[in-house]
């Protein structure tokens, strides 16, 4: 039978869990991942289906999600802080931003 195209990881196999996955890898779908939180239940499958077992599973692993989300959210605040800063100065009662430049005149 010809391998699928696409690749299926299980959270949480279980007693259907485990059975589902042994028949798609019985059809020839390409099982990657399994994980239970009862780690002797995913290892007996995983061993069954010759699979290295993770530490912990893809979700639980979010550093590099926070890390993006923190970063675009200070990017953002600065943005908008300077946004702000020049909105302010361009207001008619300031005129701050727009003051011509002339000898004599102070510039702030």
């Amino acid at each position: 039978m010809a391998q699928r195209d696409f690749t299926i990881g299980f959270v949480g196999v279980g007693r259907m869990g485990t059975n589902m996955a042994r028949k798609l890898k019985d059809h020839a779908y390409s099982i990657v991942a399994v994980y239970d939180s009862a780690p002797h239940v995913a290892a007996t499958l995983a061993q069954e289906l010759k699979l290295s077992l993770p530490d912990i599973p893809w979700h639980a692993q979010r550093d590099r999600v926070a890390e993006v989300a923190t970063t675009l959210g200070l990017l953002v605040g600065s943005l908008g802080k300077i946004a702000r800063d020049v909105a302010l100065a361009m207001q008619t009662e300031i005129g701050e931003a727009s003051e011509p430049a002339a000898p004599g005149r102070g510039g702030s």
